[in-house]
């Protein structure tokens, strides 16, 4: 390892991550830790952004739906993702979960977790034989999948459907 590089185990004390962010990582942070350690966090901030709507928007351009005449779209990303949004939930009465997905293989999904296992297994090893290292590590990753965290939208999938292919 680096001496000037830290780790910083987000999963050691997640109740107070900023707060230990800015006592134990940023060293002129002093007052900003002294008041994250005394009012905490109010809400959880850690809110996932919906790529599937950009994703098809961009799927969507790099086939050609998007072109009129011959000429580039006039549309932005963000307004045929809005778009697509609009139609997928309100017209529809869809949610992004209901699109067509790709997901990891058997194969993929234990290759990813014994990679992750082994990354914390080196970098953190220490936290890694706590309760909230190796056995943490692997409820949360079930819990991904359950979730079909490591899924995306099936682009091809919903641009074959005659419908979304009419809407672009």
């Amino acid at each position: 390892f680096f001496s000037d590089v830290v780790v910083f185990n987000i999963h050691e004390e997640p109740e107070n991550i900023v707060a230990n962010f800015y006592c134990d990582i940023l060293p002129n942070a002093r007052e900003a830790c002294e008041y994250r350690r005394k009012h905490g966090v109010d809400e959880n901030h850690n809110v996932a952004k919906v790529l599937d709507y950009d994703m098809l928007a961009i799927a969507a351009k790099e086939d050609g739906l998007l072109e009129i005449a011959g000429e580039k779209a006039p549309l932005e990303r963000w307004q045929v993702s809005g778009a697509v949004k609009q139609r997928q939930e309100v017209e529809l009465k869809k949610s992004k979960t209901d699109f067509p997905q790709e997901c990891l293989s058997e194969e993929e999904e234990k290759w990813y977790l014994e990679v992750s296992l082994q990354f914390e297994r080196e970098i953190l090893p220490d936290f890694y034989v706590t309760r909230r290292g190796e056995t943490k590590h692997r409820e949360e990753f079930d819990d991904a999948l359950k979730k079909s965290r490591f899924c995306n939208i099936d682009t091809k999938a919903v641009l074959n459907d005659p419908g979304w292919h009419e809407f672009f």
